[in-house]
């Protein structure tokens, strides 16, 4: 894990600290939304398929997620929840000029990237009702797509994919809140086939923050 993400992830966890405080427990259900950029990186299996070089595949995507949990275990601070996750994440199209690598510079490709899922997971509660930290574990299918404006695709496959978390909520009313959380999503390769391009194994970065609702 990068040293400025453990670093983040390490502050979400110390500031629970400060909502031991609080005698009520963790509340049994709680929801959020969240929005925020999605780390994609470069993939030079995919960028041999399109035949153009891995910095003309966009790096950077915006995400917007949903997480339904229930806490089906509360003892004092300390909270077991099990739930749901949704998210998706498009890439702002990138196009190559007209003097890079493509086979025909008249008419240089644009091309963007697209992410949608959804996971079971399960995570831990650490501090008072009003305020706590978690860390979350989870896995399902999502779908990691490139496209081109210049090729036919289709769907690409949507393999398993395992992901990790944490997080921070905090409440100042009695139902609306607000939320930050990192996560990562760890994606396997996909061979190519007749309509779209291959991946190689990824890693992707979400950073969010978003209204939470208990």
């Amino acid at each position: 894990m990068p040293l400025r993400v453990s670093c983040l992830v390490a502050a979400l966890l110390i500031v629970p600290c400060l909502a031991w405080a609080q005698r009520a427990p963790l509340p049994l259900f709680v929801a959020d939304v969240r929005t925020g950029p999605a780390a994609l990186g470069t993939d030079a299996t995919t960028a041999a398929d399109a035949g153009v070089f891995t910095n003309r595949l966009p790096a950077a995507a915006w995400s917007l997620s949903a997480d339904v949990e229930v806490r089906v275990i509360r003892v004092r601070h300390v909270a077991m929840g099990a739930g749901v996750t949704a998210w998706m994440a498009r890439s702002l199209a990138l196009s190559m000029p007209a003097t890079e690598d493509v086979v025909d510079p008249r008419m240089p490709p644009v091309f963007s990237r697209r992410l949608n899922g959804w996971s079971g997971l399960v995570s831990l509660g650490i501090g008072g009702r009003d305020t706590w930290g978690y860390v979350s574990a989870g896995a399902g299918p999502l779908r990691f797509q490139t496209v081109s404006d210049q090729q036919p695709h289709g769907a690409t496959a949507a393999p398993v994919t395992a992901e990790i978390g944490a997080g921070l909520r905090w409440f100042r009313s009695a139902h609306f809140g607000a939320v930050i959380d990192v996560r990562a999503y760890r994606s396997p390769a996909l061979a190519a086939t007749a309509n779209t391009f291959g991946r190689g194994p990824k890693v992707v970065w979400t950073f969010t923050a978003g209204l939470a609702l208990r």
